[in-house]
């Protein structure tokens, strides 16, 4: 049978090359290997077919290719040749004797030190590229070759070639071909919106998805069947943590395939030489050894402050006892100012203390120290808002941080937003991050038992107890509130006024109104980055795409809305979003926001 098309490529290529066997193709693209007669080696030409080529520019296509053919380093398949056969664009590259990515994949998962050592290989492709100004557009396995034991990547500024030459009108058959947009299995989120400002960072996505991949076993996104279902993954879905399905994968890389992931793109390292330093420390892990020291200190509250603080108590404590802090010893420019929930103390953030490589201070409210019974003083939420800006004003001056992020836990959060959006005279802060902030009233299940709570005898506090649950939405929201109320019960047994008071107020916004999107919009306005994270139940998840779908219609959250301002994490584990493998890829990505 003729092949019209090989019949012309081997016309217009003479007796420079002998086409041999033909190779799988991608889209409208025609690959084989062919003997280069000259230097009697082994080369691939890939050949685009007749309906793709009558939409480029060829000249500008193989202008372009030229700097694809400038790159000239140890994990990359470099351009060897180009021209057009009347029309039809050609170039050649390299035979590399191995096999694809996707055929290793394919034969199963691979071990640890193979999975590293490929990633790595990629990322010292990705990181020269990208320092001569080459961006990739379509990292995935088919486009990874392994052989003698090195990973080396193909087809780098061939997709960004064929995006200029395209004449305008014809991207569709582009889209056809697989090439300017990427494979829907590793794509950006800004490339599916066809951002036309797309640059590396978008292979540091799919570098990403990639790296999950190997290392797991398993796609982020593996439950979206489906090419409309898995694009919409990648835009509005948080995989899981990497660690929770490879609890033995170094923290540093960890850290970085996460980041990859961010949604936005400046939430990404800038480019590919930002993965390289994850692979220096891939053994790096938090040991008793490592872990950081914790000190508790009393921040002694001045006059100023204590004066607007309501009962002679509790000016006086304030101003002799001071507020208690927790706060590690790490050695950072970076100050993580963490609020805990409702009737925890300090010690509710002291597992991530521990582990973070950044200063983190977590002041405990006051009235809820583990004091004797008796000695607690019930404050109103605008005093305690009042002590908490003192304590970051303090630990600012103190330490000179370079840049602040507030993080708050359940009502922390809460805290968190309500702290940067009303108290006047705060340092700069560069970012909030707000650990399941209360939507809306349903969502403030804990405080409103807790704020109902009154000071009566055990079998009565008992009866109202066993009343609780039957406001639950679901199991998960039952589990989420009933078992930590049973220790913050043992814990203020004996008096619950602060409890009641705090939780009262914290209750009010929503039963008045609807205060979440106000409060947002007014952080957004202060602070250059806001992360608001969610377990995935069935209300957040209800919530979320409520206040999203409102925000479309009527520009809800502001301006400073973004992609990532509100996150699903994939665990219905209230508690688990404390986890330090979970929070950390949020801080350093809002950190990778330039403020």
């Amino acid at each position: 049978m003729t092949d019209p098309i090989r019949d012309h490529l081997q016309r217009h290529l003479g007796a420079a090359y002998d086409l041999r066997q033909e190779l799988q193709g991608a889209g409208m693209s025609r690959v084989f290997v062919a003997e280069e007669r000259r230097f009697r080696r082994q080369v691939v030409i890939k050949a685009f077919s007749p309906e793709l080529s009558a939409t480029l520019s060829v000249s500008r296509f193989k202008r372009e290719i030229r700097l694809a053919a400038s790159l000239q380093q140890a994990n990359i398949v470099p351009v060897l040749d180009a021209g057009d056969a009347d029309g039809l664009p050609w170039y050649s590259m390299p035979f590399v004797d191995g096999q694809s990515l996707r055929a290793r994949l394919d034969s199963g998962t691979l071990a640890m030190a193979e999975a590293t050592r490929v990633l790595h290989d990629i990322a010292r492709a990705l990181a020269y590229a990208h320092a001569q100004g080459v961006v990739h557009r379509d990292i995935k396995p088919e486009n990874v070759l392994l052989s003698g034991g090195t990973a080396v990547v193909t087809d780098f500024g061939i997709a960004k070639a064929l995006s200029i030459a395209t004449r305008p009108g014809s991207n569709s058959l582009l889209t056809m071909a697989g090439m300017a947009l990427g494979s829907p299995q590793y794509m950006a989120p800004e490339q599916i919106a066809a951002d036309p400002g797309v640059d590396q960072r978008a292979d540091l996505y799919a570098w990403g998805v990639l790296a999950y991949e190997l290392l797991t076993g398993r796609h982020p996104f593996a439950g979206h069947t489906g090419t409309s279902a898995m694009l919409a993954a990648h835009i509005v879905s948080r995989p899981e943590v990497v660690t929770t399905l490879r609890p033995d994968l170094a923290a540093p890389l960890a850290a970085i395939v996460m980041r990859c992931l961010e949604k936005e793109p400046d939430a990404r390292p800038s480019d590919g030489a930002g993965l390289l330093p994850a692979f220096d420390r891939t053994t790096d892990t938090v040991t008793p050894a490592t872990r950081r020291r914790l000190v508790s200190r009393a921040v002694i509250m001045p006059d100023a402050v204590t004066r607007q603080i309501p009962g002679a108590a509790a000016r006086t404590r304030l101003q002799h006892d001071g507020l208690q802090c927790l706060e590690n010893d790490a050695p950072s420019d970076v100050l993580l100012f963490c609020l805990h929930g409702l009737g925890a103390d300090a010690t509710q953030f002291a597992p991530f203390a521990e582990a973070a490589p950044h200063r983190v201070l977590v002041p405990t409210l006051f009235g809820f120290e583990a004091a004797a019974p008796g000695e607690r003083i019930a404050l109103d939420l605008k005093s305690h808002l009042l002590l908490l800006a003192e304590v970051l004003r303090e630990a600012v001056a103190r330490h000179r941080p370079a840049r602040v992020i507030v993080i708050g836990f359940a009502l922390g959060a809460d805290l968190a937003l309500q702290l940067i959006a009303s108290v006047p005279g705060l340092p700069e802060i560069h970012g909030c991050l707000a650990l399941s902030p209360n939507l809306s009233l349903a969502t403030c299940y804990a405080s409103r038992m807790l704020a109902r709570l009154e000071q009566v005898d055990s079998e009565a506090l008992l009866v109202e107890l066993r009343r609780m649950g039957d406001d639950a939405a679901d199991l998960d929201a039952w589990l989420n509130v009933m078992l930590p109320l049973l220790l913050t019960l043992q814990k203020f047994r004996h008096d619950l006024r602060p409890l009641r008071q705090l939780a009262g107020d914290a209750v009010r916004p929503f039963v008045e109104g609807d205060p979440f999107p106000g409060w947002f919009r007014d952080v957004a306005t202060r602070v250059p980055v806001v992360r608001c994270v969610f377990e995935d139940n069935v209300t957040s998840s209800s919530l979320l795409q409520l206040l999203r779908m409102r925000h479309v219609d009527e520009r809800l959250l502001g301006p400073r809305y973004r992609i990532d301002s509100l996150i699903l994490e994939p665990t219905t584990d209230h508690a688990a979003l404390l986890e330090f493998s979970r929070v950390a890829p949020h801080v350093e990505a809002m950190l990778a926001v330039k403020g």
